[in-house]
């Protein structure tokens, strides 16, 4: 995680073809079907990070209480149908404006 209140150029979202996509990420886990493995100290350090900013910890909270269960499958349909992708043309980076305002408004104050 870097600094949360603005990404970083490695950390763009695309609208890739199944939906929002961090290219570093899917690069890392490509072929997965569970994303698991040894927690290093880079991971402890972002978790730490979240957990001491009330705000961040409460998104990332609420975000995964809100898609946590949902597979693949029901988060390509789900997303291809959110304001974000529907205003970025596919390959593109989607904007954090409009990412920031999708989900203050609808899953932070939804919930």
């Amino acid at each position: 995680m870097k600094n949360h209140r603005s990404w970083t150029a490695s950390e763009e979202i695309v609208a890739w073809k199944y939906g929002p996509a961090i290219e570093e990420v899917y690069k890392k886990y490509i072929g997965h079907r569970n994303i698991t493995g040894t927690i290093s100290q880079k991971d402890l350090d972002d978790y730490h990070e979240i957990e001491d900013d009330p705000k961040l910890s409460a998104v990332v909270n609420t975000v995964q209480d809100s898609f946590g269960d949902k597979s693949a499958v029901e988060l390509i349909h789900q997303t291809h149908h959110e304001v974000p992708w529907l205003k970025t043309q596919q390959s593109n980076v989607i904007s954090t404006s409009l990412m920031k305002d999708f989900f203050l408004k609808e899953i932070v104050e939804v919930n």
